[in-house]
């Protein structure tokens, strides 16, 4: 049987995350496959380019996930906190399984990560406005809360924590994540804090399960 595109991903895949991308090299993988070199190199023309199709799963993968969370959302009730939350989750959360690999790619081929992963802030920042501008149409947010502001804030709390070169990209967006937390928290209506903390929580829970 012919081996294909998928095969190759998917095989590359599961070497890369398991000995780091930096180790791994097009004959390790041809030789994992018992393929030739020539014929990996008629699919991949190099190793940057079979690291962006293994990423680009991943990253597809996450999408899944991140429709099936959206799921159990609905089920439980449609609310605006959850748009809230899980936009915020969407940019900052990868499988536990991918992380290293993610860490690994983002010290080695920096630009990779930059191209497929990090959002882009006045993108992101329109998204969030809109989730605002819900929040506040239904009485979550104070009154007065500058909305352009927020969602300039948050937007920046997520996109330039995940650029930081100091920290692992799963730390990056750890962080991320809970500063924007805290920031809506900190937004809300003293009578919405408790239930915001209890979707929160919700959220955590449920997110990778």
């Amino acid at each position: 049987m012919a081996i294909t595109k998928d095969d190759i991903v998917a095989k590359a895949s599961e070497k890369f995350v398991r000995e780091g991308c930096r180790r791994v090299t097009m004959d390790d993988i041809s030789k994992e496959l018992r393929i030739s070199k020539r014929t990996l190199y008629e699919t991949f023309a190099n190793k940057e380019v079979l690291l962006e199709a293994v990423l680009m799963e991943i990253k597809e993968q996450s999408r899944r996930g991140q429709e099936a969370y959206m799921d159990k959302v609905r089920e439980k009730g449609a609310n605006p906190l959850y748009a809230m939350l899980f936009t915020i989750n969407n940019y900052g959360h990868f499988h536990e399984r991918y992380s290293l690999l993610v860490n690994d790619v983002s010290r080695t081929y920096p630009e990779l990560i930059e191209k497929l992963f990090l959002p882009r802030e006045t993108i992101m920042k329109e998204n969030l406005k809109s989730h605002l501008e819900q929040l506040y149409r239904d009485g979550y947010l104070r009154e007065n809360t500058d909305l352009e502001l927020a969602a300039a804030t948050l937007a920046m709390f997520v996109t330039r924590t995940l650029q930081n070169t100091d920290e692992t990209f799963d730390r990056n967006a750890s962080v991320a994540c809970e500063l924007s937390f805290t920031y809506i928290r900190g937004l809300l209506k003293t009578e919405h804090i408790a239930r915001y903390e209890q979707e929160e929580a919700w959220m955590r829970e449920n997110l990778t399960s």
